[in-house]
């Protein structure tokens, strides 16, 4: 979606990308397999996700697979899933949170 920056220029149209924020209410939309069909509507490949974040793919492969021996401890697990839910517009924090709930 794009913006009108109405403060910086305000005799001229000059707009600025926004990245939209989807929200996807309930704990149990945030399992794995829901994260993977909502990257692939969006059409975005984990290895994208992987070079736009500089982590590695298997990270975000563990994530939508919901391998838990494969996840990285609590703190960084937290740190993939923001980034993971950043790429593809959901709002990071709901993401951890419902993710977080659902695998315990």
């Amino acid at each position: 979606a794009l913006t009108q920056d109405n403060e910086s220029a305000p005799n001229t149209a000059e707009f600025v990308e926004a990245k939209p924020t989807t929200r996807i209410t309930g704990p149990r939309s945030f399992r794995g397999p829901t994260l993977t069909r909502h990257r692939e509507a969006l059409g975005i490949s984990l290895e994208s996700i992987s070079s736009e974040t500089k982590m590695k793919a298997s990270h975000f492969e563990a994530i939508e697979a919901e391998d838990i021996e494969a996840l990285p401890g609590p703190f960084f697990l937290r740190g993939f899933l923001k980034a993971y839910a950043s790429c593809l517009g959901l709002d990071p924090d709901e993401v951890v949170k419902g993710f977080l709930e659902s695998i315990s």
